[in-house]
């Protein structure tokens, strides 16, 4: 399933909620629709997660001088969807995010109750799939410094991890600090904070556990404006001791919003890059083998690379060429905005031609793996055929 905020031109109210459903590994999708009966006259924030069948969306919006946050569930995948239901109330409210375990379902969210406060990091959870919700606890410290951008994730047990970035030990000037706390039961009690990025630099994280394992991506700002960084550190025994930070993108790119996940064995990470130049915008995929559960030293073998892709002329009329930087051996794929991939190229020495025959005008989608087998990284651009 993907979800995206949606605007629609007509109408007095702009917003909504949109989603599509595959059912075949993201090769075709069925018909878009809408999570809300009704639009929005203003953009909805939203998290969400899903177990099974179970899908939980969290929106927050402004009513009056409330910052309110809303609960809608979807208990059969995304073919019907509940009217929103109301969580909780504050008097300011920031980034929030949330995940699930059976039909246990925790959120995670910075804002403050009163002024007398400092935006603070706050948990609250659902033990029913998302009807009623627990009251909403600080687990940031309650001091002068307020606390921002949270992430949480939830294993098989339901043992959970949450990062968070913090102001109070960075030096006037700098961004804050990853703090990282945990709970093996569910979020019924939870261990202290731990400070896990020293740099003072840091900014939107992401976290990702698999039992004693913990994977966190950042978002690090030490090399100046323009030069923002992912950095990435792992864990191997519950968050006691951590690698040292490996740098997954290029030197000289701009990345931001990291996400971070692991199945298979594997650990991937996706990212934005916003450069200057039109051809290398885009989103950023890396993946790499951290199976046996160790991380060791410096080995470069360990360490994600990336790969960059552009096309020219794009928009284009009868023939592109879509070059690949990073790797001289790449597989190029092309898909069509329902999903069908429509032709398949080899990219010798990092550059293919594609000359679409037989198709109409439209946006397509090339994507390129690093390799014949796709065993490193992979990105995706938009391509626009003008006839």
């Amino acid at each position: 399933m993907a979800l995206w905020h949606s605007y629609y031109l007509d109408g007095v109210y702009h917003y909504n909620i949109s989603y599509r459903i595959s059912e075949n590994n993201g090769i075709s999708w069925d018909p878009w629709g809408q999570v809300l009966g009704q639009n929005r006259p203003q953009p909805i924030p939203m998290t969400v997660s899903s177990s099974d069948s179970l899908v939980n969306i969290v929106i927050g919006t402004g009513v009056g001088d409330s910052a309110v946050k809303y609960g809608i569930r979807s208990t059969d995948f995304g073919m019907v969807w509940s009217a929103p239901l109301r969580i909780f109330a504050a008097i300011q409210g920031g980034w929030f995010d949330q995940t699930g375990h059976n039909s246990l379902v925790h959120l995670l969210w910075t804002g403050r109750f009163d002024m007398d406060h400092q935006v603070e990091l706050y948990y609250t959870s659902s033990s029913n799939g998302g009807l009623d919700w627990s009251p909403s606890i600080p687990l940031s410290d309650t001091d002068q410094f307020h606390s921002q951008l949270p992430s949480i994730d939830a294993d098989a047990a339901g043992a959970l991890a949450l990062t968070w970035m913090d102001y109070k030990y960075a030096p006037p000037g700098a961004t804050g600090d990853i703090f990282l706390r945990e709970s093996a039961d569910s979020g019924q009690t939870w261990s202290g904070e731990r400070q896990i990025t020293f740099g003072h630099y840091s900014s939107l994280s992401d976290v990702e556990r698999v039992g004693d394992t913990i994977h966190v991506v950042w978002e690090d700002e030490s090399q100046g404006l323009d030069h923002w960084r992912i950095g990435y550190i792992r864990s191997t025994d519950g968050g006691q001791e951590w690698n040292e930070p490996q740098w997954v993108n290029r030197p000289d790119d701009d990345c931001r919003d990291p996400a971070v996940c692991h199945a298979n064995g594997n650990a991937y990470v996706i990212w934005a890059v916003d450069q200057p130049t039109l051809d290398t915008l885009g989103i950023y995929f890396s993946r790499w083998p951290v199976e046996p559960d160790a991380i060791i030293g410096d080995n470069e073998n360990n360490i994600p690379h990336s790969i960059s892709l552009s096309a020219h002329p794009n928009p284009f009329n009868t023939a592109t060429t879509i070059t690949v930087g990073g790797t001289d051996d790449s597989a190029i794929e092309i898909f069509d905005s329902a999903g069908r991939r429509v032709a398949a190229l080899h990219a010798e020495s990092g550059r293919a031609v594609w000359e679409p025959t037989g198709l109409s005008s439209g946006i397509y989608f090339a994507r390129a793996i690093k390799g014949q087998t796709g065993a490193s990284a992979a990105q995706i651009i938009k391509l626009i055929l003008m006839r």
